[in-house]
């Protein structure tokens, strides 16, 4: 083996042909940033790789190589004191290795780089601009909310508005515009409207005419719920630009499902959302609109109604350029062609999605739901193996991606069906009981009642019927209240089971009426009982 300083001389040698040979080209020195980043790093010239290191990460997110770019940035971050860089250059690595993250939907690395981002200082007293450290915090709020955690996203928006007070840009503007939307979707108007309105003040005064159009809107959302007049906004077609890096309205009204807002609640919300969109021609927003619609049907077992709009929603979708909406719009309608009992056609609506989420934002995040909802589509065709496969996947994307509410209510009742599929009894138990922690800290009765399902499940398995039907009756009661009457029936059905696997003649006859209960309404959706 080569001695360490003849190596690192040779690698010194080599970069600088490379770099000789590059400038001559059409491309430059950019052409060639991944080679001599290894090189250069090679070589003991931390100072010469960290820059060529963030430009190659630079080069791969421009073109959506994602990993490749957070493996950059990771690798220039890990030089950064070596290569002694100065305040400037590691809040433009941090800035773009925070949104890389994001894009991934690696949810606490996002989180992470965001802080370094706003806390970033040198010993010279240099510190980030406020407008950049809002945005940093901005950019965790993003975070925190696709996590469900929107206690977490108000407390970086406020610090943020605190950051930006009495500034002229527009990224105050645009954390209120995020504000407004958080407390829209929480139900709380009057909040919502007062952020809406200082939004459209603040943008206005920035000079951005279509950051002012979407607090207008935003607006008029927030006074439709708070029965308050709406304020004056002009109704001319356009698309009001995009609202943050990812569809916020899609993530909030994934949460939104899982807390204790009912169907009626959130249905009337989607409707005002859907007419302000085609007031505006706005194909993403209608989007949204019909994406959110046509969830809501499949959950109060309105099957007929909901296809045709998460149809709708995936075409707008791929007009409009949006593959995190797309691919959210073709799991939804793969779940719902999977109760219908077609599926070996869903699993080709799943195999689309996982092609288009691929190339999406967030792109953790609707991998996982895909994967979820891949395993349950094989535990309905009775492929067990298949199944196993696709939470085992789920399982290694969630990792990365963090504890998000969606994602676990989604996969882990999959991954302990799979469990109890293959006689892990005790790894079925752990797993209720991971979900049962994240929905008492979370305190939403949607989630609640998932948890409680997927506990009935490993009661019914353990032989303690009596418990089993008992949980799935207390998940079916919360299931119906909210609106969610397809799975309401589900866990009536269940309930109905393990009232059977008891016995007696008292617990026959109310499985009989659990059962009947259940099936008028699986049979007038259309839908198939789930084991």
């Amino acid at each position: 083996a080569l001695p360490a300083g003849r190596r690192a001389a040779l690698h010194q040698a080599i970069a600088d042909a490379v770099e000789v040979r590059a400038a001559a080209g059409s491309g430059g020195i950019e052409d060639a940033c991944e080679q001599l980043a290894f090189h250069r790093r090679a070589a003991g010239q931390p100072e010469r790789a960290f820059g060529h290191l963030v430009a190659a990460g630079h080069r791969a997110a421009a073109r959506a190589g994602l990993r490749e770019a957070s493996a950059f940035y990771e690798g220039a971050l890990a030089l950064a004191d070596a290569a002694a860089a100065s305040g400037p250059r590691r809040l433009e690595l941090l800035e773009a290795l925070a949104q890389v993250q994001l894009a991934l939907a690696e949810l606490p690395g996002a989180v992470r780089s965001f802080d370094l981002a706003a806390r970033l200082s040198d010993a010279a007293g240099w510190r980030p601009a406020p407008e950049q450290r809002a945005r940093a915090r901005r950019g965790a709020a993003l975070a925190f909310l696709v996590a469900g955690r929107n206690a977490e996203a108000r407390v970086q928006l406020e610090t943020a508005l605190a950051e930006t007070a009495g500034g002229a840009g527009d990224e105050r503007a645009e954390t209120l515009h995020l504000a407004a939307q958080i407390a829209w979707h929480e139900g709380r108007g009057r909040e919502a409207l007062e952020a809406a309105a200082r939004c459209t003040e603040e943008a206005l005064r920035a000079g951005d005419a279509a950051l002012a159009m979407r607090g207008r809107d935003m607006a008029a959302l927030a006074a439709t719920l708070a029965g308050a007049p709406a304020p004056e906004a002009a109704r001319e077609p356009g698309e009001p630009g995009p609202e943050q890096p990812f569809e916020v309205h899609l993530a909030l009204w994934e949460n939104d499902l899982l807390d204790d807002r009912p169907s009626a609640a959130l249905e009337a919300a989607a409707a005002a959302f859907r007419e302000l969109a085609a007031g505006r021609q706005a194909p993403i927003p209608i989007a949204l609109a019909r994406a959110m619609e046509g969830t809501l049907a499949a959950r109060a077992g309105r099957l007929d109604l909901a296809d045709p709009a998460l149809r709708e929603a995936q075409a707008l979708f791929r007009a409009g350029g949006s593959a995190l909406g797309e691919a959210f719009a073709l799991d939804a309608l793969a779940a719902l062609v999977t109760r219908r009992g077609r599926v070996e056609e869903a699993l080709g609506l799943l195999g689309e999605g996982v092609v288009v989420a691929e190339r999406a934002t967030l792109r953790r995040h609707v991998l996982t739901r895909l994967h979820a909802t891949l395993a349950r589509n094989r535990l309905a065709a009775r492929a067990i193996y298949a199944a196993e496969d696709a939470v085992r996947q789920a399982s290694e994307l969630v990792a990365r991606h963090g504890e998000c509410a969606v994602c676990h209510a989604l996969f882990r009742p999959e991954l302990i069906r799979v469990a109890l599929a293959r006689g892990r009894l005790d790894e079925a138990d752990a797993e209720a009981a991971e979900l049962e922690a994240l929905a008492a800290s979370r305190g939403a009765r949607g989630l609640a009642a998932v948890a409680r399902t997927a506990r009935g499940r490993v009661l019914a398995a353990q032989g303690r019927p009596d418990e089993a039907a008992a949980a799935f009756a207390d998940a079916a009661r919360t299931l119906d209240a909210l609106g969610a009457r397809l799975d309401a029936a589900s866990a009536l059905d269940l309930a109905a089971r393990a009232l059977r696997q008891a016995g007696g003649a008292d617990r026959l006859a109310e499985a009989t009426g659990l059962a009947r209960r259940a099936a008028d309404v699986l049979g007038a959706a259309g839908a198939a009982a789930e084991d």
